[in-house]
């Protein structure tokens, strides 16, 4: 800071230059917290990369269960319509009544359903994988995304 005084014609200069010469440890607190900041975002970036790949695990073991399980749901659902089929077919000869009929007509719809339902379930756990990887397993590419807009 500069001030010029005059006086019964003398003027007179004052400089006042003020620098820190001691900060107390304040830039070194302000640092060292910086670094246990980015300590502590690199430990929580770790540990959501392991959760990610857990989670990738487990629905990768899924899918291969609900695979499987649709294995099961087309054999119950073909057996499931033959039976109807036969059971109609008895139904126009009369040998089962109309009860038989519609319980082996409601075995069938929920035969299909249980299949269509795992269907279901096996699509969206293949989605969900191939968000979470950025990859898609039918052309072996990588999956990416252009935000720029």
């Amino acid at each position: 800071m500069v001030f010029i005084i005059s006086s019964r014609g003398q003027q007179q200069l004052s400089l006042n230059l003020s620098i820190p010469i001691v900060d107390w440890g304040r830039n070194r607190g302000k640092r060292s917290l910086a670094l246990s900041n980015l300590k502590t975002e690199q430990y929580n970036i770790e540990l959501e990369q392991i959760a990610i790949e857990e989670e990738i695990v487990n629905l990768v073991q899924n899918t291969e269960l609900i695979s499987d399980n649709i294995k099961i749901a087309r054999q119950a659902d073909t057996i499931a319509s033959e039976r109807y089929d036969l059971a109609e077919q008895q139904f126009l000869i009369g040998r089962i009544g109309l009860t038989e009929l519609n319980i082996a007509l409601t075995e069938k719809d929920e035969a299909k359903r249980a299949f269509i339902k795992n269907l279901r379930l096996f699509w969206e756990s293949y989605y969900h994988i191939r968000r979470l990887t950025l990859f898609d397993f039918v052309n072996g590419t990588k999956i990416s995304y252009d935000v720029s807009d």
